[in-house]
């Protein structure tokens, strides 16, 4: 995939899912929301490790694909401290 969402990180869904929780956490001033996010964060983190390594096994492309694309929830570029 060379262009689109899936050209910058390989789980979009997973890191639409986290971003509109963590805004939701944000915007309503909940911890436990934030606490949540957190671990949603840290369940999909493993389970994308889980997929990729199936992926890995069923399509010999992906490894490839992997190295073009090495951001897996969020490109690097968008932090704050990417720069530094």
């Amino acid at each position: 995939i060379t262009s689109g969402i899936f050209s910058k990180i390989r789980h979009p869904i997973y890191s639409g899912l986290i971003c509109c929780l963590a805004g939701l956490s944000i915007t309503t001033a909940s911890v436990y929301r934030l606490l949540f996010t957190i671990a949603l964060y840290y369940c999909l983190d493993i389970k994308s490790d889980f997929e990729e390594k199936k992926l890995m096994e069923t399509f010999s492309d992906y490894e490839k694909y992997k190295k073009a694309v090495p951001d897996k929830f969020y490109p690097d570029s968008m932090l704050p401290w990417s720069d530094i």
